[in-house]
């Protein structure tokens, strides 16, 4: 598990994919659809619904075609960070509060950076 604050987090994924959040880019852990802030506006989503979304729910569980999380295949499926079963490998820490988020499309953040320390450390 990565823990990042919030702006840790923010910073990482404008390094990556510039300031604008819709062409942000995430791996649902359970199959490895990748997603972006775009997709979820493509589903004429509101910005602030879409920024709440794309990195904690696979896009399929707003779409017709959607599959069950932890069955074979690639593609769009109903997983989301704060279900029952965590596999989400970020923790984003803002106000004391955690959210299990997907990794970043590009590369995991493990491969890239030290994780930031838990608060109290």
């Amino acid at each position: 598990m990565i823990r990042l604050t919030r702006e840790q987090w923010k910073a990482e994924a404008e390094r990556r994919y510039g300031p604008q959040a819709r062409n942000w880019r995430f791996r649902c852990p359970s199959r490895g659809y990748v997603q972006s802030g775009e997709d979820f506006l493509a589903l004429v989503m509101t910005a602030e619904e879409a920024v709440a979304r794309f990195a904690f729910s696979c896009i399929g569980r707003w779409m017709p075609e959607c599959q069950e999380a932890f069955t074979g295949g690639p593609g769009p499926c109903d997983y989301a960070g704060g279900g029952l079963i965590r596999i989400a490998p970020v923790c984003v820490v803002t106000e004391g509060e955690e959210v299990f988020c997907f990794d970043f499309a590009d590369g995991p953040l493990g491969e890239t950076r030290e994780p930031a320390p838990a608060e109290g450390d």
